[in-house]
């Protein structure tokens, strides 16, 4: 009997530390693991049925640069009542590479007006240019980028949407 309950012990010790060693390598974003997304961006573009607001889908389209480490890329264009809502996603193959291009665009997009940190993803950050509003958002190793005329408060609340998109 003593044997027994040893030998179920043991096995209930492995299951404990098999799932603690689990959770410890596992990885969202910059807080401490290295959850990462490696589908093609396309499947993790929000779709038109789940925008908030009404809109209609216009396009989809391939982004206009291929940064360094792109594994994919996909643009979403919404219209809605003459306003414009762009989303774009670009997966890529690193961390890394991605923690790269938001340092890239945060660089590029000082030249064009006063950068607000924003709280989402592992980074993200916020600007307005000529009318229209910008948000950056990193998520792992994906870059997501929003444009256009809603405020930055609606444009925050589709960048989330665009997110948990991701996260599934």
């Amino acid at each position: 009997m003593r044997k027994k309950i040893t030998t179920i012990l043991a096995i209930a010790f492995l299951l404990v530390s098999a799932v603690a060693l689990t959770g410890c390598t596992e990885d969202e974003g910059d807080s401490g693991g290295t959850n990462e997304y490696h589908n093609d961006a396309s499947e993790y573009l929000l779709a038109e049925s789940v925008i908030d607001g009404d809109w209609t889908k216009n396009k989809t389209r391939e982004p206009n640069s291929n940064p360094t480490g792109m594994e994919s890329g996909r643009v979403i264009n919404f219209d809605r009542n003459g306003d414009n809502l762009t989303i774009a996603v670009i997966v890529l193959e690193t961390i890394e590479d991605a923690k790269n291009l938001t340092d890239d665009q945060r660089d590029t997009y000082k030249n064009y007006g006063e950068l607000s940190e924003q709280d989402l993803g592992d980074e993200s950050f916020s600007f307005s240019y000529m009318g229209a509003n910008w948000l950056n958002i990193r998520l792992s190793n994906v870059y997501i980028q929003l444009y256009g005329d809603p405020m930055l408060n609606p444009l925050k609340g589709y960048g989330q949407q665009q997110i948990d998109a991701i996260k599934g």
